[in-house]
């Protein structure tokens, strides 16, 4: 007699993170889980097309592709393992490939930190002129050596040849299209500000012109060597490492919205008390005899006026002037205690409130802006876990005494019986009941013997607490696992009715 064979139980593992619905076939169109997340959000995106991407980049030649390719890995660099890097910059132009290098990072810096130092170096020399030409009692004349000509056309054509590389590797158009488009801007403007200048001292070398003609007068050409200063700026970008410097740069250019904030704040706290101040003094000074008496010419000076007042203030705030001259301007006048006393008051409330507040919000201003560049994000996780691996490493070598590179399941229960290596692994946040238990969650190899590799991967994967995503893979383990367990239970009845049945047969 023909019989139903069981249904073998399924032993697929379960699709993290999508849940199944009962009513559902498993052949539905839920997104796999390796399709791109780029991909899902956009076929959820209303009014886009998928395929519209899919033409655009049909239409792109293969010299674009391989710039696209460029620039996310310029962009995504420390997301990219070295062998990716390795095979899109072998693919990239000379341009690309000369401005991603390190020599260049270097040489971009440097010709920045020099051309700033030129600049320092070469207003001194001629502020030195100046005086001593004063000395001399002859009227200062600014004049440019030929040597100091030379070195500056030379930083020009260097930063010229350096704009002209990056513009070649970003292309024509994409160099105002990306995300440095301001320093971009910045460097165009920095390189035609060298040339305009250099050519300048130039014609005016050349041709034999002195100070006083119309050229070398002419103050917005003084304004422009200025403005080359600005480059010292640029540094920060191309200098990757400096990350403190970076931090303090950006941290204050973020500050700028709040700066306007306080300016606002203070100047009304400023207004308040400066209306109270300047009407105090006014109704005092009522007559032409009081206001030309010399006792009260400290008060005219320093609150005689609404703006005085403000400036006086702001001035007995910021440290600009000591507060207790203020103090005993006030007390000149007539019932002047209670001026005196709203005074206090008002330096008390600006000195531990108001400052600590400002320095409160400028505080978090920069921490919100540290953790918001990804850059300084990803440097300081990864130097976290590389000081937990090396910690790691010496906690390995204080259980591995004899050197020998492998720690045994006996070694480690000697290593447990010692209060200091306890004491490691709970600094290290590894919370493990006994050396037996750790040792099998360890030696994944089964070996018999845990080496340094398997203790830093497993201790890693071990310190800290369960995150969500983990707990939530545990559920869907057990989840698994309980639904082949039921479905192997239903089988197991199956055949047991099934051999019951065979059983009263003839």
């Amino acid at each position: 007699m023909a019989f139903d064979h069981p249904t073998a139980p399924s032993c697929s593992p379960p699709t993290w993170g999508l849940n199944v619905a009962e009513d559902h076939e498993a052949t539905d169109c839920r997104p796999s889980i390796c399709t791109p997340m780029a991909e899902v959000i956009r076929e959820k995106l209303p009014g886009h097309d998928p395929s519209d991407d899919q033409s655009h980049l049909r239409r792109m030649s293969s010299r674009q592709r391989r710039h696209m390719r460029w620039k996310n890995a310029e962009q995504n660099v420390n997301f990219m393992s070295k062998s990716q890097l390795g095979k899109i910059m072998s693919e990239a132009s000379w341009a690309e490939r000369m401005v991603r290098s390190k020599c260049f990072e270097w040489f971009s810096g440097s010709l920045i930190l020099f051309n700033c130092i030129f600049i320092g170096w070469h207003t001194q020399m001629l502020a030195s002129h100046a005086i001593e030409q004063t000395n001399l009692n002859m009227d200062p004349i600014v004049k440019t050596s030929a040597e100091v000509l030379i070195l500056q056309v030379g930083f020009t054509m260097c930063f010229l040849v350096e704009l002209l590389v990056r513009w070649k590797a970003e292309g024509l158009t994409d160099f105002f299209r990306s995300s440095d488009v301001v320093w971009n801007i910045l460097d165009i403007v920095c390189v035609l500000i060298g040339i305009v200048d250099a050519s300048a001292e130039i014609a005016m070398l050349v041709n034999g012109l002195e100070e006083q003609t119309p050229l070398r007068g002419f103050t917005v050409m003084r304004v422009l060597r200025v403005v080359r200063i600005v480059r010292v700026v640029r540094v920060i970008r191309i200098m990757r490492f400096f990350r403190e410097l970076r931090m303090m740069i950006f941290s204050t250019v973020n500050s700028l919205k709040s700066v306007v904030w306080v300016i606002l704040f203070l100047f009304g706290l400023f207004y308040m008390f400066g209306v109270a101040f300047t009407s105090a003094v006014v109704s005092y000074l009522d007559t032409l005899e009081m206001r030309k008496q010399s006792e009260s010419a400290t008060l005219q000076l320093h609150f005689g006026t609404l703006d005085v007042s403000i400036l006086t203030l702001y001035m007995a705030m910021s440290g600009g002037q000591n507060w207790h001259v203020y103090y005993d301007s006030l007390a000149t006048m007539k019932g002047g205690e209670f001026w005196c006393l709203l005074y206090i008051l008002y330096i008390t409330f600006a000195m531990f409130a108001v400052v600590n507040i400002v320095t409160g919000v400028f505080v978090d201003t920069a921490l919100q802006s540290s953790k918001n560049d990804r850059e300084v994000v990803v440097q300081e996780e990864l130097e976290q876990k590389h000081d937990y691996l090396r910690q790691l490493h010496q906690l390995f070598q204080a259980i591995d005494e004899n050197s020998e590179g492998r720690i045994t399941r006996e070694v480690l229960q000697q290593a447990f019986k010692h209060e200091t290596i306890l004491a490691f692994f709970s600094h290290l946040k590894i919370d493990v009941p006994d050396a037996t238990t750790l040792f099998d969650l360890l030696d994944f190899d089964q070996s018999g013997a845990i080496d340094l590799e398997e203790f830093l991967h497993g201790c890693y994967q071990l310190h800290g607490e369960a995150t969500h995503l983990e707990a939530k893979m545990m559920q869907a383990e057990v989840r698994f696992m309980k639904e082949n367990l039921v479905s192997l239970v239903e089988d197991m009845r199956k055949v047991h009715a099934q051999l019951l049945f065979l059983k009263r047969l003839p």
